[in-house]
């Protein structure tokens, strides 16, 4: 929800997001497997078929428990958000790169950089939503075709791999305090870009499914990190235009790639193929985050942790 969004990256001080979006992902991640939880135990009531009336009454349940978050929504207000200590320091992230590699590795301004930053990182989320949108939405017909998983074991599946994706988000978070945030989203998507690859040959289930859980979970695990960088080079005035359009743009692409899937995969199921398509729009996803890399200085955190460890070094040395 774009003015949700907007109004959470409000009420959290610029330099600080990180930690703050990492475990708002782990909420919702716990709140993503509960659905599938308890999905798994209404399976076991209505029977565990694939059976379209079973399917419908889950999905029914599913729907009215959705409506209490959108009553939620409405005591959502914007009164008490932060002032100053929320607005964008773009600035201060291409400075903080520039101290921390001495130069800029492209021959792009610092001024170009922060007007550039946003689209790619937005450019970067679509491809992904492109590449996504190919294959993963398949990925519960592939187990029930290939591997003829049944609904309560699949359900504890997909529940289990949001919560690994909840608790990577926070293991990511304290990864690039040390990395950098941009380093850690692209060594996270390059081996989740690998694992996909090998799922193409097919491999016994025992191996398939850590490797499903694995891949989803470094995929997907390091979006707090984009997330916060985005909230932290837009000024404060127009991230509700950018969430609006992100989002927009996102189910756009989303649902598109989905359509196209549908057809690559077809009667015969060459999920395969859809696989190793969406593993090359990965590859082609790392393009915008190795541009943005030279640009993005770690946060005020990160900095911060290291200046205390310092002066504490320093007070050890002298005593």
């Amino acid at each position: 929800v774009p003015s949700y969004e907007t109004i959470f990256a409000d009420s959290i001080p610029s330099g600080y997001r990180s930690k703050i979006y990492s475990w708002r992902y782990l909420l919702n991640q716990i709140g993503n497997s509960v659905g599938p939880f308890l999905a798994a135990i209404l399976y076991v009531i209505f029977g565990n078929i694939w059976n379209l009336i079973v399917i419908k009454r889950v999905i029914y349940v599913g729907l009215a428990i959705y409506c209490i978050a959108i009553v939620i929504l409405f005591f959502f207000k914007d009164k008490e958000i932060m002032g100053k200590e929320s607005e964008a320091i773009a600035e201060e992230i291409t400075e903080i790169a520039k101290e921390q590699k001495g130069r800029l590795t492209l021959n792009i301004d610092s001024k170009k950089a922060i007007k550039l930053i946003p689209f790619l990182l937005v450019g970067f989320n679509l491809i992904l939503a492109a590449g996504a949108g190919l294959s993963v939405q398949y990925f519960s017909v592939f187990f029930a075709e290939e591997y003829f998983i049944l609904p309560v074991w699949l359900s504890i599946l997909i529940g289990a791999t949001s919560l690994v994706t909840g608790l990577f988000g926070l293991v990511f978070q304290k990864m690039s305090l040390r990395l950098g945030r941009v380093q850690t989203i692209f060594l996270t998507h390059f081996t989740a870009t690998t694992l996909l690859l090998i799922i193409t040959v097919y491999p016994p289930l025992a191996v398939l499914i850590p490797f499903y859980i694995l891949r989803g979970s470094l995929m997907n695990g390091n979006q707090p990190l984009s997330r916060a960088i985005l909230m932290d080079i837009i000024p404060k005035k127009n991230r509700g235009k950018w969430n609006s359009v992100n989002l927009i743009t996102h189910q756009v692409f989303w649902n598109a790639s989905a359509l196209l899937g549908g057809f690559i995969i077809g009667e015969s199921n060459r999920f395969y193929l859809s696989f190793i398509i969406t593993t090359f729009v990965y590859i082609v996803a790392t393009i915008p985050i190795i541009i943005i890399m030279p640009f993005i200085g770690k946060e005020r955190e990160a900095i911060n942790k290291r200046i205390k460890k310092e002066v504490e070094s320093s007070l050890e040395i002298t005593s």
